[in-house]
């Protein structure tokens, strides 16, 4: 994966056609509370480092890294299950993770229907199977799978700077020493 640093501020751009397209920034995504974001460490191929990798499958342990906007991108293009796949999520697949390599000057610059449909698909609901069915329990958001209750948080955080409300975090400072 390409290297950048989560620093500078995003802007809309227009493309060579003229068509409006998003800046995500690339930065560090904090939780409800203030504090490092964690998602599952990816290496060159897209595939979780583990911390025990000689375990055997179900008894691995991901490595769990601070993440930014464009880990948690690349997250979502790797471990989006089949079970929501629509019509055009491989083009848009494609587009998202071309727009990840050419990631400059901390943004990922993005189409309008790339941008969109990254959110539209964080949306959609994650079928349960029939035993979870028989035991009432109800399908989750693909971005609860991801971010788990923070997701609201997150989902602000994948926003275009324009489209962020200005007090989306605690800041650190502030946050419950408990927790």
């Amino acid at each position: 994966m390409v290297e950048s640093t989560p620093d500078e501020p995003a802007q809309i751009l227009r493309d060579k056609k003229g068509d409006m397209s998003k800046a995500i920034p690339i930065e560090w995504m904090k939780n409800a509370r203030g504090r490092a974001m964690k998602l599952p460490e990816r290496d060159a191929d897209g595939d979780v480092v583990w911390e025990n990798p000689d375990a055997k499958p179900e008894q691995r342990i991901p490595k769990l890294i601070d993440a930014d906007t464009k880990l948690a991108l690349y997250t979502f293009v790797y471990a989006r299950p089949n079970s929501i796949e629509a019509k055009n999520d491989s083009l848009r697949d494609t587009q998202l993770f071309n727009a990840l390599e050419r990631a400059t000057n901390g943004q990922i610059e993005l189409k309008d229907k790339v941008y969109d449909w990254i959110h539209r698909a964080l949306g959609r609901e994650v079928p349960v199977t029939p035993q979870a069915k028989e035991m009432d329990i109800k399908p989750r958001l693909y971005s609860y799978g991801l971010f788990g209750r923070d997701e609201f948080v997150a989902l602000l955080q994948l926003k275009d700077l324009d489209e962020r409300p200005a007090d989306i975090l605690v800041a650190a400072d502030d946050a419950d020493p408990e927790d």
